[in-house]
């Protein structure tokens, strides 16, 4: 007979800065692991979203040291879960930002990681 699997989708609203998104997240997913949870999916920009001067940016970092995936790899390896992150913007090349998501297992690596691109442009205002 085959296993069931419980997935918690954790509903974060991007924050202004990495230790408010990790201050966000880490609660909601402490929550889902402690009620059964093996697969947490968090949505994109997780990692936090900023509107400055009618410019919204999300902050970045470096993937081999951002606090945000830093923090929920920890976290994953910590409580053996697996986690899929919708995103976190990374530094990319020539001071790009690339808005990366990752499927991290249950030891806190990197098992896929996916650049999402948009086919278009848009405007806000």
């Amino acid at each position: 007979m085959a296993r069931p699997l419980t997935i918690a989708c954790l509903q974060t609203t991007p924050m202004p800065d990495f230790g408010s998104a990790i201050g966000v997240a880490l609660p909601l997913a402490r929550r889902a692991a402690g009620e059964g949870a093996q697969l947490l999916c968090l949505p994109e920009y997780c990692g936090g979203l900023v509107s400055r001067d009618g410019v919204i940016r999300p902050p970045s970092a470096p993937e081999d040291s951002h606090p945000v995936l830093d923090a929920l790899r920890g976290f994953a390896a910590e409580t053996k879960i697996w986690m899929q992150i919708g995103s976190v913007a990374v530094d990319g090349p020539d001071s790009t930002i690339i808005n990366r998501g990752y499927m991290i297992d249950a030891d806190g690596e990197i098992r896929a990681r996916y650049d999402k691109i948009h086919m278009f442009d848009i405007q806000l205002s």
